[in-house]
């Protein structure tokens, strides 16, 4: 069962041809980014494994994709280079994220309602905590 669904395009330039993606959550524990140029039945070009329980939220910032799940981990992809980053492993089950624009700020929100801010640095994915 698709539990998030959401659109990304790269920011390419004029001599790249622009990527274009559909990212879902599933109850299956994964990610899946789809191609949106596919005419094939099987269009899952890649998928995020690291969840090991039902993945809830997607959000995006640019080409950063955030996404929680139901075993409190929440983790951060970078879609053009596939680098992956644990950001926490909560205790409680994660249910929602979303970036707050035009900030690398991400608010997260557990199952018992306890709302946590993160900071995301420019260079690398590394976070802090800052709620």
């Amino acid at each position: 069962m698709v539990t998030d669904l959401i659109y990304w395009r790269s920011q390419a330039d004029e001599k790249e041809k622009q990527t274009r993606r559909i990212i879902s959550a599933s109850r299956d524990n994964f990610v899946n980014i789809h191609d949106e140029d596919s005419q094939l039945s099987q269009s899952v070009r890649s998928q995020i494994k690291n969840h090991n329980s039902h993945v809830n939220s997607l959000s995006l910032h640019g080409d950063l994709l955030a996404s929680c799940a139901d075993n409190g981990s929440l983790i951060l992809t970078n879609l053009n280079t596939s680098r992956q980053d644990f950001l926490c492993n909560h205790d409680c089950e994660l249910k929602k994220l979303m970036f707050l624009s035009p900030h690398k700020c991400l608010v997260a929100c557990d199952a018992k309602g306890i709302v946590m801010f993160f900071s995301i640095g420019n260079n690398n994915l590394k976070e802090k905590l800052i709620l």
